[in-house]
Formats: structure tokens, C-alpha cells, sequence
């Protein structure tokens, strides 16, 4: 009995430390309206992209309300189209780890082959989050000088200081302790797929495991204003892998260094 009761409290704790990851995939949601500002309900959603294996597809709620989730980082193009109004596509929509795109639709009247295309207005705005992070790409994990490395990254991140100074990689894989705006040395997280890879010795702030740049589709950095499921005041290190798309890639590269 003892022991089953140890079971049940060592698997709640598995669950609350997992379900307290931040994000690592992105939301598109909004509301559709028509010409009088009344809400669209039945109107349907599909969102495609490179990252996405299959379409996307959703419809709006009664209150004309829609949200499309689990979304890995990626750009993608969201259409939407009902009975008695023009189509409307709006291409571009850049997601990133834990990004709620806000994408609010003013459906014009007319014949679904009538379509309204909308490209290269301002970006899509996350106005459900106050979090600033600082997000690296592939574009730039690929091509920033620096040791291709957690630590080496986030030195290159405002308000970041690290106990390495790191010269075009001559640091490269070498472990350091980190500060953000003042933060404690030991408080860093390192997150891989929302999976917590902190060593549990020390005084904290580090890692038994090294990882492949290479493999990284988005290397976030969460400080400002974090949400409530980042435990620390310091760096909170979101590394998201590249995932299967329905598209044919692949990665061929070589690094050196020149004195």
C-alpha cells in the first residue's frame, strides 16, 4: 500500500513538472465577422505550411470565434471561406514556440470564387502573451558566428552575460554560468522539447547533455516578463527540434574558423 501510494505521488509530480514546460509549439486564433460586425459561425479554416504533414482545418464557433493549435514554428497561409462571402487568404503568418498568432476577419460579401488576398501587411501580433522572448531561427543559428552551443547563444541575446567569453566558437561546448539583467549565476533552465535536461548536482544552472545544432529548428530564449510556468528569474533556454514536413529537405555544412 506504502508502495502504491509512493507510485501515485511520484507520477502527479511527473505531471505537474511536465505540464509546466512552456510551449514549444505555436496557436492561430481570432474572429470572423461580416460586413455589420456580426459574428461568422460554420465559416471554414485551413491552415497549410511547410512545417504541417496535412492541412489544418477548423471552423468557427458560434460566436464566430476559431483557434487552430499545436502548430510547430513555421510560416504558414490560413484561408477562410463560407456561403454568401468572398474568400479570404492571408499569407505569411510567422509562428514561433509558444506564439498565439491574433488573426481577426472581416468577410466581404460576395461568391466563394471571389477571393480577398491579404500579404506583407504588418506582422500577426500575439496580444494573449506579455513574454518578450528572444528567438534564433535556423537562419540565424546557421549563420551567427559562435560556438554553436547554448551557452555561446544566449551571450548573443540583450542583458546576457556569461562567466565564458566566447570568440567565433573558440569556446565552443564549453559550459559557463549565465546572468540575464542581474539574475543569480544558477538560474537557467535548459529545455529540450519541453523536456527539462537540468543536471540535479551543483548549485544548479547546468547540464549532462550536449545537443546537435544542427537538429534545432528554433533556439528560444525566455527572460522579460515570463510566463508563470518559467521557474526561474534568469534564462530559460526553449529548444525545439525540426519535425517531419511535407516537404523533402536535408542539411549539408562545414564550419571553420579563420584566426
Amino acid at each position: 500500500m506504502i508502495r502504491l501510494k509512493a507510485l501515485c505521488i511520484s507520477l502527479v509530480a511527473l505531471s505537474l513538472v511536465l505540464s509546466a514546460q512552456v510551449a514549444i509549439t505555436g496557436k492561430i486564433s481570432g474572429v470572423v465577422t461580416d460586413p455589420s460586425g456580426a459574428a461568422v459561425s460554420g465559416a471554414t479554416f485551413t491552415v497549410t505550411g511547410a512545417a504541417l504533414m496535412a492541412p489544418r482545418r477548423a471552423a468557427t464557433q458560434p460566436d464566430g470565434t476559431f483557434l487552430v493549435e499545436q502548430l510547430p514554428a513555421g510560416t504558414y497561409d490560413v484561408s477562410c471561406s463560407l456561403a454568401g462571402f468572398k474568400s479570404f487568404v492571408e499569407k505569411g503568418i510567422v509562428l514561433t514556440a509558444g506564439f498565439n498568432a491574433t488573426l481577426n476577419i472581416a468577410l466581404e460579401v460576395g461568391e466563394l470564387t471571389q477571393t480577398v488576398t491579404v500579404e506583407g501587411r504588418e506582422p500577426v501580433v500575439d496580444v494573449k502573451s506579455s513574454a518578450t522572448p528572444t528567438t534564433f531561427d535556423t537562419n540565424l543559428l546557421q549563420n551567427l558566428p559562435s560556438g554553436r552551443d547554448p551557452w555561446s547563444t544566449v551571450a548573443q541575446a540583450p542583458g546576457a552575460t556569461s562567466s565564458t567569453f566566447d570568440v567565433g566558437g573558440n569556446q565552443s561546448y564549453q559550459q559557463s554560468s549565465m546572468q540575464v539583467h542581474g539574475s543569480k549565476p544558477g538560474e537557467q533552465v535548459y529545455s529540450f522539447n519541453g523536456l527539462k535536461l537540468n543536471w540535479p548536482g551543483s548549485s544548479g544552472g547546468f547540464t549532462a547533455f550536449y545537443i546537435d545544432y544542427d537538429s534545432l529548428q528554433e533556439f528560444q530564449l525566455v527572460t522579460d516578463a515570463a510566463p508563470a510556468e518559467v521557474a526561474v528569474g534568469g534564462a530559460y533556454m526553449n529548444m525545439v527540434t525540426k519535425s517531419g514536413s511535407n516537404q523533402v529537405h536535408g542539411l549539408l555544412a562545414a564550419y571553420y574558423l579563420t584566426a
